[in-house]
């Protein structure tokens, strides 16, 4: 046991770690030592003894203190009665009598004889069944005036289309209206534009065209051709694939009301039908309400 220790201090030694070692040996006395060691309790209090009272003075204020309450100056008041100045309003707002709405006594007669007549007409009497007006009552009100029903419109247009040759007259395309037909279409009315100066049509880019219309957005592609009412811009020709020419000619666009768009479209669907060709007809749709 010896030896060992020895070995372990010289250990400690060459590796200079005797002063950890001493500290630690010096913690594990220590500390048992300092945790039974009895704390001391605190003396207790002494009390302060009390000051005797000088003779002569009283141990409570007297009665006719300057600093005591001075509530018996006020009255009595019952805290749930309301002011008088919430009761005087109250009795103003009464229902006048027969008797206030009677108007002003007529004075009695002059000496003279004649009855003496104030600046202001009289009254008239009053009573339940009175046809006159009284000032303050509310002007009577008047009959709710009956809405018009709105109208709704739309815009057709008026052109001549078909194979050169074959040209004929068209009356109220609406909108969505595929020319010739919908099996083969060269194109397809859009509408009109904003103040109702140009029909805007859809063309297919492949198929060849020229005229005194506008293309959009440019003429070597014209998806888009506006044509005017102007007898200068209205014409156009379109070369579908397989080299057959069609005219447009633009006459006229008309605002008519849906309900009058509706039957033109229906009856321009039972004459293709009697041709034996689908003409492409839309639902109506509306462009102003008024």
């Amino acid at each position: 046991m010896k030896h060992t220790a020895l070995d372990i201090w010289d250990d400690l030694r060459e590796k200079r770690l005797w002063p950890v070692a001493v500290a630690l040996l010096l913690a594990v006395i220590a500390i048992p030592v300092i945790v039974m060691k009895p704390t001391e309790e605190a003396p207790p209090a002494v009390a302060q003894p009390a000051t005797p009272q000088a003779q002569g003075t009283p141990a409570v204020a007297a009665a006719d203190s300057p600093d005591s309450s001075t509530l018996g100056l006020f009255g009595k008041k019952d805290p749930f009665r309301p002011p008088a100045a919430v009761l005087k309003p109250s009795v103003s707002s009464a229902p006048d009598t027969g008797a206030s709405k009677a108007g002003p006594s007529p004075s009695p007669p002059a000496s003279g004889g004649a009855p003496a007549t104030s600046g202001s007409a009289p009254a008239p009497p009053s009573g339940s069944g009175g046809s006159g007006p009284t000032g303050g009552g509310s002007a009577p009100s008047s009959s709710p005036v009956a809405k018009r029903p709105s109208t709704v419109y739309t815009y057709v247009i008026d052109m001549d289309f078909g194979r050169v040759g074959h040209v004929r007259l068209r009356r109220g395309l609406p909108r969505l209206t595929i020319l010739p037909n919908e099996r083969s279409p060269v194109a397809v009315l859009l509408g009109v534009s904003a103040g109702a100066r140009r029909a805007v049509f859809l063309l297919n880019r492949s198929f060849q065209q020229g005229g005194e219309g506008t293309c959009r957005p440019s003429r070597a592609t014209c998806t888009f051709l506006h044509l005017s009412t102007d007898p200068k811009k209205n014409g156009h020709r379109i070369v579908d694939d397989k080299g057959v020419t069609y005219v447009l000619r633009l006459r006229a666009i008309r605002r008519v009301t849906v309900r009058e768009a509706a039957r033109a479209s229906r009856r321009s669907a039972r004459a293709s039908a009697g041709r034996g060709s689908r003409e492409g007809n839309f639902p109506v749709f509306a462009d102003e309400q008024r």
